[in-house]
């Protein structure tokens, strides 16, 4: 075998070894493919969902509790998750009058340990930074997804304090 002869065969050898490795990742890919598809044929329908028991106890009528701090005074306030109705209406409202969007969610949403809702005026005495702190809980108990904020750890701080 001479030189060239000897290149060629390993010229051959490597195409098929790229080959068998493509072949092998295009396998590799479709598997993937195929479990995303069958976890998702597992998934329940919305509407079956939205009727079953877990979501009438965690949806929007859950109320969550919350500890926020004012002036270094621990206090509690309950929140809950806004539809995506409220929140669109709110969106409305906020770009309509010029208003905070933070402050409108609290207003929708904060009650008192009985469910009552806290006062718009009692809101607005409180600092800005409580208001964007509740917010935020809002916004993660809703399921409302930003790019700026990791609603995962949002979450858990809120239930860690």
């Amino acid at each position: 075998m001479n030189k060239q002869e000897y290149e060629n065969k390993m010229a051959e050898e490597e195409l098929k070894k790229t080959i068998k490795e493509f072949e092998e990742a295009e396998e590799e890919k479709e598997n993937e493919n195929k479990e995303i598809l069958n976890e998702i044929e597992d998934l329940p329908d919305l509407e079956e969902y939205i009727k079953s028991e877990g979501y009438l106890r965690s949806g929007k009528d859950n109320r969550i509790p919350l500890k926020i701090d004012i002036n270094g005074t621990p206090v509690r306030v309950y929140i809950r998750p806004l539809t995506s109705q409220e929140y669109y209406t709110l969106q409305r409202k906020g770009t309509a009058s010029k208003e905070s969007l933070d402050l409108l969610a609290c207003q929708e949403v904060c009650t008192d340990s009985k469910g009552k809702k806290i006062s718009p005026i009692i809101l607005d005495q409180l600092p800005a930074g409580v208001i964007l702190s509740i917010s935020t809980a809002i916004t993660a108990a809703s399921g409302i997804q930003t790019d700026e904020i990791d609603m995962t750890e949002v979450v858990k701080d809120f239930l860690r304090d």
